[in-house]
């Protein structure tokens, strides 16, 4: 069985994107780093899968409702939804294989919004929530 968490990270990653040039390899499954790593001083994403379900196909595939929680790399929540946006033209819509982990069927955004702000920091932060079908 494919891990849809990998292929997800594997084609976020993925060079030469507006999403990468934000964030480059900081994004994260299913949780940030060490804050001694990460304090939201450059752009990232933290994601985790919400559901999978498995479908019987020749080749299995997982239908999987991911979380997205894009951070900015300061305080504002301005930033926050310029890494939304990127991840949007990422993955909105998107098909297709990753090297090494499998392959995105389809991707659809269910909602996005605003979040209030991180508890424990007090960081900015917008989720997004995607279906995805991935094998």
């Amino acid at each position: 069985m494919v891990s849809t968490s990998d292929v997800m990270r594997e084609w976020l990653i993925v060079s030469g994107t507006s999403l990468y040039t934000l964030c480059g390899t900081r994004i994260w499954c299913p949780t940030k780093p060490p804050s001694e790593t990460w304090s939201n001083t450059s752009a990232a994403i933290i994601f985790r899968p919400r559901s999978e379900k498995a479908h019987f196909t020749a080749t299995p595939m997982i239908e999987t409702m991911f979380d997205f929680f894009c951070y900015g790399g300061n305080s504002t929540y301005g930033s926050t939804e310029t890494v939304y946006q990127a991840l949007f033209d990422r993955l909105h819509g998107q098909t297709g294989a990753v090297a090494t982990s499998g392959t995105i069927v389809t991707a659809t955004q269910i909602s996005a919004q605003q979040g209030p702000p991180e508890p424990d920091t007090g960081w900015p932060v917008y989720i997004a929530v995607y279906h995805t079908f991935i094998q």
